[in-house]
């Protein structure tokens, strides 16, 4: 489909090694027409580039011929093994207070109603959050505080927020970040050379990333 998209349809950026920030500036100033971003980068267009808020619109990522398939991140916090109960209640103690626990109770919902009131005064809200707790009472009221101060139309972003379909995927357990280095060489071969063969350009990949990574483990 890349291939496509450059040496078909001729509908890429001249620039091609650009990274995610760029991208992002890209779409955002209207430079370019889609790109991809989570919606914490999408928020911040209207700060960064002015962006305004009937121009940009979210959805879930492409279906290819395994489905909707995401990569999921986020911010990690970590226990330490040795950690005490009550140093653990304590974290938990700490992620309520910042919002981010398995509790809601009125000051936080007081904390949030200002988080975005102040957000809202230069970052799109309105894009329904996404919860590391598995509770409809914390999603529901969350989305209540959001939408109060929402300045974006939920149609454009509501397809995104569904979430319909999409099969989460983590990070291979070995050597990741030097897979997606020998991925991004491969993926710039076809972008940059009109006569590259995709096939062969993966399997070149497979092979390096095998013997020169995963064998040496």
């Amino acid at each position: 489909m890349g291939k496509g998209l450059k040496w078909k349809y001729n509908v890429l950026q001249d620039n091609l090694l650009v990274n995610n920030s760029e991208i992002g500036k890209l779409v955002g100033s209207g430079e370019a027409a889609m790109g991809m971003e989570d919606s914490s980068g999408v928020t911040a267009y209207p700060k960064k580039y002015g962006t305004g808020n009937t121009v940009i619109s979210m959805s879930r990522i492409p279906a290819g011929p395994e489905g909707r398939r995401a990569l999921s991140s986020g911010t990690i916090w970590v226990f330490n093994n040795k950690a005490t109960v009550e140093e653990i209640e304590a974290a938990f103690n700490w992620f309520n207070l910042i919002g981010y626990g398995p509790e809601i109770n009125d000051n936080i919902l007081s904390r949030w109603d200002e988080q975005y009131k102040v957000e809202a005064q230069d970052r799109f809200v309105g894009i329904a959050p996404v919860s590391i707790w598995n509770s409809e009472e914390i999603t529901s009221k969350k989305m209540d505080v959001i939408k109060k101060h929402a300045n974006i139309d939920e149609k454009y972003f509501v397809d995104y927020a569904s979430n319909e379909d999409v099969t989460y995927a983590f990070d291979p357990e070995k050597c990741a970040q030097e897979l997606y280095d020998v991925l991004d060489s491969a993926i710039q071969k076809v972008l940059t050379d009109k006569n590259a063969d995709v096939n062969k350009v993966l399997s070149e990949a497979q092979n390096n990333f095998q013997l020169n990574f995963l064998n040496k483990q």
